[in-house]
């Protein structure tokens, strides 16, 4: 039998901070999303991959990347996994 892989659900609900949306690179945010959920790995020596795989469950789930400048902003999606924020660390 083949082994089927299913594709990782990007959030439907993001929502990012008026200071996030201001430091971090517009370009670096919507793979930073990606590599959150799974959807893309990180590639060798790239600044924005710098979390480990996320563990899903009956947690939230928090990933860490800096953008290409090396602003440092987290991406965490709530245990229910309908809403998404993208905030600096200095705000939570």
């Amino acid at each position: 039998m083949p082994h089927c892989q299913t594709q990782p659900q990007l959030p439907s609900h993001v929502v990012i901070s008026g200071a996030a949306l201001d430091a971090i690179v517009a370009g670096d945010i919507a793979a930073a999303v990606r590599r959150h959920v799974g959807a893309t790995d990180a590639e060798d020596g790239d600044q924005a991959g710098e979390s480990p795989p996320p563990i899903f469950g009956n947690a939230r789930v928090l990933s860490s990347f800096r953008d290409r400048n090396g602003t440092t902003f987290w991406i965490l999606t709530e245990a229910d996994g309908e809403s998404t924020s993208i905030l600096l660390p200095s705000e939570f």
